[in-house]
């Protein structure tokens, strides 16, 4: 007898990367089983449909405007398409992509997960959404409080972080004997690389074989701001030792040169680069916000302050860059942290959800 087949549609409101979200959902898409069938629903060509295309996997083009007067004949081609495909679940990874999905499915025997990664509240649309949802997968009990109100559809499961690649990028190779600071994320205000470059202009004149790599892709949304921070670096007094490589294709290189590791995030609903970190044996240190301190145990793998305390991250690094012995002890219970959070442990909660979805029982 033939295996039963699942066709499961993800969809993004976004075409291209734009941070740890969609990492995590091509992570996902390109480890399930073989009884999962899945399709990619995007906006436009991209990177993700590139990403997809090329690991095998359909995809679909689908509009999702802001939600609006547009809003309308965009839910119509919604409507139309999920009439002609058989989906047993559509899976959306944010808020105006459950919107769409949500909506079309209204009266269809498809089930809509929204995998909520943000734990800030959007008043206007939380609580169409939590109606247009099935279920709702949040990546951290810091996201989960946003939908405090309806727990019975809410399932905490943490994003699966799978090894980091050993691919060749196309980077500046790093002077022999160096320290090496680490920041990984675009060059965004919500992600404050200005902060890390702060702290390590504290720090450069007192550990001259001190570097900061601020690795990630600028912010497309705001494209000023990326640059006023490629122009700080160039006047900066250590700007030799200020390593700007951009967005790059595996930061596996970067991870294995480093010591610690910088998260200077305003807002973080997980944070997969301290897992990708911890991983490799860097040390974070890190706000803490969000879904931090679920990720990374203050004082145990890495080190947590307070929103914005620079002087006290400042200190923190200092310390770390000094005592060796702690910093390794660290780093090795930061290897064994990281095997929580394994992307094979994630696909196998997500697929629990779908099979509770289908076969009738509470999520």
């Amino acid at each position: 007898m033939a295996k039963m087949v699942m066709r499961v549609a993800y969809v993004s409101q976004f075409a291209s990367v734009v941070g740890g979200g969609e990492h995590s959902l091509m992570e996902l898409i390109t480890h399930l089983p073989d009884s999962i069938q899945p399709v990619l629903v995007v906006p436009e060509a991209g990177e993700l449909s590139r990403k997809a295309e090329a690991a095998g996997i359909a995809v679909h083009y689908l509009p999702m405007p802001k939600i609006g007067f547009r809003s309308i004949p965009a839910l119509w081609q919604w409507r139309s398409w999920l009439k002609r495909e058989s989906f047993e679940i559509v899976h959306a990874n944010q808020s105006r992509a459950a919107f769409y999905a949500g909506c079309a499915g209204l009266g269809r025997k498809t089930k809509t997960v929204f995998h909520c990664r943000i734990a800030e509240r959007d008043r206007r649309l939380d609580g169409i959404l939590m109606r247009l949802s099935d279920a709702i997968v949040c990546n951290s009990r810091a996201v989960s409080e946003r939908f405090e109100a309806f727990t019975g559809k809410l399932q905490v499961i943490y994003n699966g972080v799978s090894s980091q690649q050993e691919s060749v990028d196309n980077s500046e190779p790093l002077p022999e004997g160096i320290r090496l600071l680490l920041f990984v994320g675009r060059l965004s205000a919500e992600k404050q690389p200005q902060l890390a470059l702060k702290l390590f202009e504290q720090l450069a004149g007192k550990f001259d074989d001190l570097h900061l790599a601020l690795v990630g892709g600028d912010d497309p949304y705001n494209p000023e701001f990326s640059k006023s921070i490629r122009e700080s670096v160039s006047h900066s007094t250590f700007a030799s030792r200020i390593h700007l490589p951009g967005a790059v294709d595996s930061v596996a290189a970067w991870y294995h040169q480093a010591e610690l590791l910088i998260l200077t995030s305003t807002h973080e609903g997980f944070g997969r680069v301290l897992v990708e970190a911890m991983a490799e044996g860097v040390v974070p240190i890190a706000f803490s916000v969000g879904g931090v301190p679920e990720v990374v145990e203050d004082g145990v793998q890495g080190l947590l302050v307070g929103p914005d305390d620079t002087a006290h991250m400042g200190r923190c690094v200092e310390q770390l860059l000094q005592d060796k012995p702690l910093r390794l002890q660290m780093a090795e219970k930061g290897k064994v942290r990281a095997l929580r959070f394994s992307i094979q442990q994630h696909v196998d909660q997500v697929c629990g959800v779908y099979n509770k979805l289908l076969s009738g029982t509470d999520s």
